[in-house]
């Protein structure tokens, strides 16, 4: 698996990761150019978590149903969510429920950045210390 294999698209804003046929993350920042800049850390903890589970990605998984993700989405926006000033500016989001585990910051009415993460408490975490956590890593500090 290559980052070469990932391309950015124009005005691009989020992405959603499945790994082995499994919805692994959403990411959203409210600004492209914004996402731009972090566009290939993003891409890179996903393919960490992928090669160290190592999942061999089929024709039939990557090519998986709009549905899920439609699904996945749905239950992110009825999870409980606890909304608290964030220390610098804007509130801090946090979300969770049976399914989904979530964080991000509202500024002005507006996400300016989102992460959301199937739960899968069973998965194994590593600690990193690269810029970025590796996505398992950050879906594990959010779970309560």
């Amino acid at each position: 698996m290559s980052l070469k294999n990932f391309s950015l698209v124009d005005k691009q804003m989020g992405l959603a990761v499945f790994i082995d046929g499994k919805i692994a993350g959403v990411e959203f920042l409210g600004q492209h150019d914004k996402f731009q800049l972090l566009y290939h850390k993003l891409v890179s903890s996903y393919v960490m978590d992928a090669l160290e589970n190592n999942v061999e990605a089929s024709k039939e998984q990557t090519t998986r149903s709009f549905n899920a993700l439609i699904e996945f989405l749905a239950n992110a926006a009825k999870s409980p969510m606890d909304r608290r000033k964030s220390v610098s500016v804007g509130w801090d989001i946090r979300l969770e429920s049976e399914n989904v585990v979530g964080a991000g910051l509202e500024f002005e009415n507006q996400i300016l950045q989102l992460s959301l993460f199937q739960k899968d408490i069973g998965q194994k975490t590593g600690n990193n210390e690269r810029p970025m956590r590796r996505a398992s890593g950050r879906r594990h500090n959010l779970v309560r």
